[in-house]
C-alpha cells in the first residue's frame, strides 16, 4: 500500500534531526504512566523511521539498519495506530524538551500518513467529512435556533467589534458557558453578533486526524464567513486546539493574513476590568484554577484567566499550572 509521507520544512526538519532520545519528556506525559513505551520520544520515532526512509540517502539504501522503515502491512499500521492516538496534543512534551522539539506535533504528522492510508478512528473520520462538507448545520437546526432564541442576541450582523463564534460542539457541551458570555456582552453594551449558524462542530476535527484536506476546506470557510461580516475580532469560548489552531496556523494553511484577530472570551474580559467596563464582586471563596493545555502551552493565554478569576475568588494553582 502506498503511503502519503508528510513534507518537511524548517521546523518539522528540526523535530525530525534534533532529538538525542534523552527521554526528558518521558514523565511529562499522562500517557507515560499507564505504560513507559508511550513516551513521546517513543510516539515520535515511528514518524521519524518513515522519514528517515523517504529522504535520507542512508534510509533509503539500508533501510531498517538505519531506523528507516515505511509500513507496508495491516498489523504495522494497527501498530501505529496504537501510538499514533496515545496522545492528548497537550504540549506538555514541547515545553520541557531541552532542544524545543515538539512530539506532539509529530504525532500529529504520524496521524496524517495513517489518514492517508485510510486508516484512523472511525468516529473521527466521519466527523471530519461531516464538517467538511456542512452537513451537521442541517441536522442541528433544531439545536441551533433554540440557542439562538434563549441568547436574544445581534445574529450575522456586519461591521460589529465583536463576533462570538460558537461551533456546534460549543452549544451540546458548554451551552450555558456561551449563553453567559453572551449576558456578559450585553451588560457591557459590546457592539457584537453571533454567527447566523454554528461555525463547525469542533472545528477544525480534520486536525485531530490527519484529514489536511478536510481541514483546509473548514479553514477556508470559516474565515470566508467571518471576512464576510467584518468583525475587528472574533472571541471564542473554546480553549481548545480551536483557539491557537485560528490564532496561529490558520494563516499558515490559507498563506495569507487575515482582516480580524482572534481572542479568546478570558483576555476579553481581562480587557474590560482594566477598562472599567466590567466589575465582579469579590467573594470569600478559593478556586482551583487549571490551565487549558492548548490555550496556555500553545496559545500563550496565562495571566488573563488569572487576572479575572483573581477580582472575584482566591485562586489556587495546582500542581502543572500556567505552561507546566
Amino acid at each position: 500500500m502506498g503511503i502519503s509521507v508528510p513534507k518537511l520544512n524548517s521546523v518539522t526538519l528540526h523535530y525530525f534531526e534534533n532529538c538525542v532520545g534523552c527521554a526528558a519528556c518521558a514523565p511529562s506525559c499522562p500517557y507515560y504512566h499507564v505504560d513507559k513505551h508511550y513516551a513521546p520520544v517513543e510516539k515520535a520515532e515511528f514518524l521519524r523511521e518513515i522519514l528517515r526512509k523517504k529522504y535520507t540517502l542512508a534510509g533509503k539504501l539500508f533501510g531498517p539498519l538505519t531506523g528507516a522503515k515505511l509500513p507496508k502491512r495491516e498489523e504495522e499500521f494497527r501498530k501505529l495506530i496504537e501510538f499514533a492516538y496515545r496522545c492528548a496534543d497537550c504540549g506538555h512534551c514541547y515545553v520541557t524538551c531541552p532542544f524545543g522539539i515538539d512530539s506532539g506535533a509529530m504525532v500529529n504528522k504520524l496521524r496524517q500518513v495513517l489518514f492517508g492510508a485510510s486508516y484512523g478512528p472511525t468516529l473521527l473520520r466521519q466527523l471530519s467529512a461531516l464538517e467538511r462538507d456542512k452537513g451537521y448545520i442541517a441536522a442541528a437546526r433544531a439545536i441551533w435556533e433554540d440557542f439562538l432564541r434563549d441568547a436574544q442576541a445581534p445574529v450575522g450582523k456586519k461591521g460589529a467589534r465583536i463576533l462570538l463564534m460558537v461551533s456546534l460542539g460549543d452549544i451540546i457541551l458548554t451551552r450555558q458557558a456561551v449563553l453567559d458570555a453572551v449576558s456578559i456582552l450585553k451588560k457591557v453594551g459590546e457592539d457584537f453578533s453571533l454567527p447566523e449558524k454554528p461555525l463547525g462542530i469542533f472545528p477544525p476535527v480534520g486536525y485531530t486526524v490527519g484529514d489536511a484536506e478536510s481541514l483546509k476546506t473548514v479553514v477556508a470557510d470559516i474565515v470566508s464567513y467571518i471576512e464576510g461580516l467584518s468583525p475587528q475580532a472574533v472571541v471564542m469560548i473554546n480553549g481548545c486546539y480551536t483557539y491557537p489552531y485560528f490564532r496561529f496556523e490558520a494563516t499558515n494553511i490559507l498563506k495569507r493574513k487575515f482582516s480580524f484577530k482572534v481572542l479568546h472570551i478570558s483576555e476579553l474580559l481581562a480587557e474590560y476590568l482594566r477598562q472599567g467596563r466590567l466589575r465582579l464582586k469579590k467573594r470569600s471563596v478559593k478556586a482551583a484554577l487549571q490551565d487549558s493545555c492548548q490555550l496556555a502551552r500553545r496559545g500563550g493565554v496565562i495571566e488573563e484567566p488569572r487576572e479575572v478569576l483573581e477580582t472575584c475568588a482566591e485562586v489556587i494553582d495546582v500542581k502543572h499550572s500556567r505552561r507546566m
